[in-house]
């Protein structure tokens, strides 16, 4: 810290890391290839968000990194087990190539047009909170002064009179 205080830094742990892993792998198993690709893509993103969101407040940019490229792999591998496609016919044909958005997603026909999921990428789409963060205060009491503020004959609400 900049001004000389500690702050303790938490890790995932290595056996949550393997855990996520290992419920990802069931998730993309060639056992599942049966599947519609929209059902998988769409559990897988409902894992790795869950656990995201769960483990947001840690500093783990590097695992968070580990972990998306595992599951961009296992579903890489998935897709050349269900279509019988080789890894460069996989990213040809499931992965975008947008500016700034670049990912492995799923497409189905719709009743008029062809519908689309994305990977769900914990590295992006996590917002990161700061655990040690300045606190805000309470958004409905933002007409309150603050105690230590209150004195010398202010009071206490924003200065709203009742019955005005």
């Amino acid at each position: 810290d900049r001004a000389g205080k500690w702050k303790p830094k938490t890790a995932i742990p290595d056996s949550k890391v393997t855990a996520v892993k290992e419920k990802i792998e069931t998730l993309t198993g060639r056992w599942r290839t049966n599947l519609d690709e929209a059902a998988v893509v769409t559990q897988l993103n409902a894992v790795l968000r869950g656990w995201g969101n769960y483990y947001r407040c840690v500093p783990a940019c590097t695992t968070f990194r580990t972990v998306d490229h595992y599951a961009f792999w296992r579903l890489v591998h998935w897709y050349v087990h269900k279509y019988r496609w080789t890894r460069p016919q996989v990213l040809k044909k499931r992965y975008s190539r947008d500016t700034g958005n670049r990912r492995l997603y799923a497409e189905w026909d719709g009743r008029e047009t062809r519908k689309r999921v994305d990977l769900f990428t914990l590295t992006r789409d996590i917002r990161s909170k700061d655990y040690f963060a300045r606190k805000k205060g309470n958004p409905y009491l933002l007409n309150e002064i603050p105690e230590w503020k209150a004195g010398c004959g202010e009071s206490r609400t924003s200065g709203l009179e009742e019955g005005v």
